[in-house]
């Protein structure tokens, strides 16, 4: 199949696992990027998440390109307009426009009528739509999963948990293993994996969810028969405080009561936990996931308190690779778990086969 350009505005650290992940897209290739932010531009992308260079300089419009992504998997909020004007522009040159973001039936309704207008073509990634058959299942029934399940879950958001199911999904697959996904963003297909449900969203009740997730991921189970599933939670473990509720852990709630891990990834910010918070972490994970944290992994993402309160929206202290691994390795003489940098590519290698050994000295099969 031929592997189609794609150009992606607005870059941000929401979807900066397009960039540091593009060799895992399916039959696209990103060529360029833009920004909101005008002191990005002309910068690396990689300038964004404090990573290596990437030789994409953000803001190049020159660029051709076959196929706008549009957003980042949030929702649109007063920059509607300028993200709009963006995507006019784009279509009117014939540019087919895929759209990452979650929309409102207005909103929805806009960027189609422009597709159309403009001949182009429009995708809009919402979700996982599941058969009509999951939906209308009337028994409380859970079935029994019987292949090896990892979750990836997150104490807050930006943990770059995605980054972690990503490499897992890389990893495993290279080992030759059958991987069942279901990703924690909207815009997982992009990467040929299952995007997370849009039923987990909708105005229904906690018990059906985790019935229908259930159902869900026993279908895929007898449809596919893979080695194992890998599924990431959106949201965190837990709220970060009234302000700042990450979802209040719901998510992880509901994922843990539908399909029981074997395996849990939990990624941490950059933040000095001590081992009475590795405790209670531990603890949720047990009573949500059946299991406390396998492994941990770290990301370069703190939460920076005071601006986040002064601005009322959350907003990070990005810190470099030694300085995690400063935290790592602090966080190791206080804990038995494994701990990982999640920056170091090695460290995210040996995680991968921490897990895979640990799910093969287990009572579990695999390859």
């Amino acid at each position: 199949m031929i592997r189609r350009r794609a150009f992606l505005f607005p870059y941000t650290l929401n979807n900066c696992e397009i960039i540091k992940f593009k060799d895992l897209l399916v039959n696209m290739d990103i060529v360029g990027v833009d920004s909101l932010t005008k002191e990005l531009r002309g910068k690396d992308v990689s300038y964004i998440y404090n990573g290596s260079n990437q030789g994409i300089n953000i803001g190049d419009e020159t660029i051709d390109y076959d196929v706008l992504l549009l957003g980042d998997g949030s929702r649109i909020g007063d920059e509607f307009d300028k993200i709009y004007e963006y995507a006019e522009r784009a279509a009117q040159k014939g540019k087919d426009i895929f759209i990452l973001y979650i929309l409102t039936r207005k909103q929805r309704e806009k960027f189609e009528k422009l597709c159309k207008d403009n001949n182009v073509g429009c995708r809009i990634f919402s979700g996982l739509e599941v058969p009509d058959k999951i939906m209308n299942c009337e028994y409380e029934i859970l079935n029994d999963i019987s292949i090896p399940v990892i979750i990836v879950s997150g104490v807050a958001e930006n943990t770059r948990k995605f980054e972690i199911q990503l490499f897992l999904n890389k990893y495993f697959k290279s080992a030759g293993y059958n991987v069942v996904q279901i990703g924690s963003k909207n815009f997982s297909e992009l990467f040929g994996f299952y995007s997370f449900p849009q039923f987990m969203f909708c105005d229904i009740s906690e018990a059906k969810k985790i019935i229908c997730f259930n159902e869900l991921c026993k279908g895929l189970e007898y449809q596919e028969k893979p080695d194992l599933f890998i599924i990431g939670v959106p949201g965190s473990l837990i709220p970060y405080n009234n302000y700042f509720t990450n979802k209040f852990g719901i998510f992880s709630f509901e994922i843990g009561k539908a399909i029981k891990a074997d395996a849990v990834v939990m990624a941490l910010d950059n933040a000095p936990y001590e081992v009475e918070g590795i405790a209670n972490i531990n603890n949720i994970c047990r009573v949500y996931f059946g299991n406390e944290a396998t492994v941990f992994s770290i990301s370069n993402f703190r939460i920076d308190v005071e601006k986040s309160i002064q601005e009322k929206t959350l907003g990070y202290i990005i810190s470099n690779k030694e300085n995690v691994d400063k935290n790592v390795k602090r966080l190791k003489e206080r804990v038995k778990i494994p701990v990982f940098n999640l920056l170091d590519y090695i460290q995210l290698q040996k995680l991968a086969e921490y897990i895979e050994n640990d799910l093969s000295d287990m009572d579990i099969k695999l390859l």
